[in-house]
């Protein structure tokens, strides 16, 4: 536990803490004895389904950046932990509880924030390995090589192997992550990310009460084919699947201009695609079928049954930029930008089922070969949405060191994100297109006093900002 000198509730766990905890958990994971945080997840693997709230804010309200990279999900803002990366790779995790700090990344955050630190390079050359096992077939395979410091550059690459059976049901989860970690110590600083994950994984049946209570907790997906009353597929865990993929790039760069005055500028750029935790079924289309649109012609398809995927690209192009100006010893000004542009494409594509209950491919990427056209050659998709969000951020804040012990900070921030949302077509829409604009001013005023090097107490006013979802 580290001394918090911030005027707003804050927490920091530290890597000492976080080496405690089990081997296999996640970033998410390791804050489940945080003050105010309530975390649960699926398994104990680190990779599947994960959930928390955080005094009373669900995941979806929580802001979450990683190196100052947003991570949540730009439509609905609900956050992959096994997306973040290996733990291992983390230096601290801090939280906010309650109030987002002014220069987050974030348009969806109503309920406070958290932020994940990278481990720094080391400056002797060296390495890590470490091996988990454990019940339902359970392992993590990690190694990570330290290149040592060589005319002021360091860097770390690791890669980790993560498989397990599931704990209920019939399935396995697969993850490959490989992360890499440059810096270059000169007058300035530069420093480069890079995370790459690959997942592959067979998800969990959310359960009823009833059925938890009349069937006991290991109830999952059926592990035999189950058909309706006309032959057809309607559950099988095969069919239940998750893949994804995610890239996460970020560059900062940090310029001396002055004695008194630094910037700071982060590029990053997000790429992910893939499926979901939920959404993934078995669906009958025919030439029959009822649908509201009229966007395709059936005719062509006989009564069948469908993998449907809920797949989900996105591409996240950013920049914050941070001017620190000391006015003199007791002032310290803060002046910041950032920018994003969000492109978001979601769709639900139709797939064929071989006899043995798989699908003919488990990816929804648009335009495939496997995936099923009307008569006009179209893909026949059950949402075709194309979204684009554009954000502006400013903000200017004052830290005025009064004395020793008396701090006050001031602060002003100007929101402005934009939704252009494009329907495609679907079974169920016709071609539209909506557009919405937020903008708000955001203040924030904060004082601390030090009691004693042990003690302080703080008052702490932020209005934070969320757009609704997709």
């Amino acid at each position: 536990m580290i001394q918090e000198e911030s005027a707003k509730s804050r927490s920091t766990v530290t890597k000492e803490a976080m080496d405690k905890m089990p081997a296999t958990a996640n970033a998410i994971d390791k804050l489940k004895y945080t003050a105010g945080l309530n975390v649960s997840s699926n398994d104990s693997t680190g990779l599947s389904g994960i959930d928390y709230i955080m005094r009373g804010m669900s995941n979806d309200q929580i802001g979450l950046s990683v190196d100052g990279i947003p991570m949540n999900d730009s439509g609905s803002y609900n956050v992959y932990a096994n997306q973040l990366g290996d733990a291992e790779n983390l230096e601290q995790i801090f939280v906010t509880q309650g109030s987002s700090e002014m220069n987050g990344p974030h348009i969806g955050s109503s309920g406070g924030n958290i932020g994940l630190v990278m481990k720094r390079p080391a400056k002797e050359f060296g390495g890590f390995i470490k091996q988990t096992l454990g019940s339902s077939n359970l392992s993590k395979s990690l190694i990570r090589l330290e290149t040592g410091l060589h005319d002021g550059f360091s860097s770390w690459l690791s890669y980790s192997y993560s498989y397990s059976d599931k704990w209920r049901g019939k399935g396995a989860t697969r993850s490959n992550k490989l992360e890499w970690n440059g810096l270059y110590e000169d007058d300035n600083g530069n420093n480069l990310l890079v995370k790459y994950n690959k997942q592959d994984m067979n998800n969990y049946n959310t359960l009823s009460k009833s059925t938890f209570l009349n069937q006991g907790r290991y109830v999952d997906y059926p592990t035999t084919p189950e058909y309706n009353s006309r032959g057809q597929l309607s559950r099988y865990y095969k069919i239940n699947r998750n893949l994804f993929e995610s890239l996460n790039l970020t560059f900062t760069q940090k310029l001396q201009l002055r004695d008194n005055l630094s910037l700071t500028l982060q590029p990053y750029y997000c790429w992910g695609n893939g499926g979901s935790f939920s959404g993934q079924s078995a669906y009958t289309l025919s030439s029959t079928t009822n649908y509201k649109s009229g966007s395709y012609d059936l005719s062509n398809l006989s009564s069948n049954t469908y993998y449907r995927p809920s797949w989900t690209e996105t591409w996240r192009p950013g920049i914050t930029n941070t001017l620190k100006l000391d006015l003199n010893d007791q002032h310290s000004l803060d002046i910041g930008y950032w920018f994003e542009r969000v492109r978001q494409r979601q769709t639900q594509p139709y797939i064929g089922i071989k006899a043995d209950g798989n699908p003919i491919d488990l990816s929804g990427k648009p335009n495939g070969s496997h995936l099923v056209k009307d008569a006009n050659g179209k893909v026949i998709q059950g949402r075709n949405q194309f979204t684009v969000t554009p954000v502006h951020k400013f903000w200017l804040q004052d830290t005025w060191f009064v004395s020793p012990d008396w701090t006050l900070t001031g602060g002003l921030a100007w929101q402005h994100v934009k939704r252009d949302g494009y329907d495609l077509g679907s079974l169920s829409s016709v071609e539209a297109k909506k557009a919405r604009t937020y903008k708000e001013f955001l203040p924030s005023f904060s004082a601390s006093y030090k009691i004693n090097p042990e003690n302080q107490v703080f008052y702490s006013l932020t209005r934070n900002m969320r757009m609704p979802p997709n």
